[in-house]
């Protein structure tokens, strides 16, 4: 899902593992796994995990004026 609010664009993907959180971990330069996360927190204004009975991982980007 996406939506606008407030000068951002929200982004929100929800699984319905919820035990197994997301976790910003450094890659080394040959792993094959573990990218996602950083790529997020790089290009992103923030990012977020909410849990429930599922988890929804959530990030805002900045609207392009």
């Amino acid at each position: 899902m996406a939506r606008t609010d407030g000068g951002r664009i929200r982004v929100e993907v929800t699984d319905p593992e919820a035990q197994a959180l997301p976790v910003l971990l450094p890659a080394t330069d040959d792993a094959e796994v573990g990218r996602g996360l950083a790529l997020i927190d790089a290009v992103t204004v923030r990012w977020g995990v909410e849990q429930g009975v599922e988890k929804t991982v959530w990030c805002e980007l900045a609207e392009e004026e």
